[in-house]
């Protein structure tokens, strides 16, 4: 028992095992600071709800369900396959029910310059989407836009390492957080609008 509690409390064996989770979250915390310092030190009101593994997938898919005006998503990775238990599927299906209601719902793909798997999977969910009247649109092709974040309502932001695929909702080790910040939800929108 006592060997075990030292262990745990080894900082390598703290890296080792949580090193990517308190790499996301001081990402986060890092992403907020400088929001907050080019908003001119202006300090944000702001819940925040962590979000590891799987726990995105139930409230991303729930957020996305109760939109009321629009929904903006920047995307590095959003893979769907006809294979119906892909997880991403969940918010594609969502997404189309968003739509369906009269959610205006925008997706920025990344695209490269190269053809390859990226391209593939993002051009097919693309293709998917605007048959569904969905608006899609890509980032510069000389620029890797390795985002992943989701917009609602102009407040609720999610922002994290998940991409929308099936690896990073059920196998990978993934942390988000949904932010609820009309200011940061501003400042997400005007950075991805930079983008295309």
């Amino acid at each position: 028992m006592v060997r075990h509690k030292m262990k745990t409390m080894n900082p390598r064996y703290i890296l080792k095992t949580h090193g990517p989770k308190l790499f996301i979250l001081f990402a986060l915390l890092l992403f907020i600071a400088v929001a907050n310092i080019s908003a001119g030190y202006k300090e944000h009101e702001a819940k925040a709800v962590f979000l590891p593994n799987s726990d995105y997938l139930h409230e991303v898919v729930k957020s996305i369900e109760k939109a009321k005006k629009n929904i903006v998503i920047s995307m590095y990775m959003f893979k769907t396959t006809d294979y119906t238990k892909q997880a991403s599927k969940h918010i594609q299906d969502a997404l189309y029910r968003a739509a369906e209601k009269g959610v205006e719902v925008t997706v920025l793909f990344d695209i490269e310059k190269e053809k390859g798997f990226l391209n593939d999977v993002n051009k097919e969910t693309a293709a998917e989407l605007r048959e569904k009247g969905i608006n899609v649109i890509y980032d510069p092709v000389d620029v890797r836009t390795h985002t992943k974040l989701v917009v609602i309502d102009e407040e609720i932001v999610f922002i994290g390492s998940h991409n929308f695929t099936h690896s990073a909702m059920v196998y990978n080790n993934e942390a988000s957080a949904k932010i609820i910040s009309e200011d940061f939800a501003r400042k997400t929108l005007e950075y991805i609008e930079g983008i295309h």
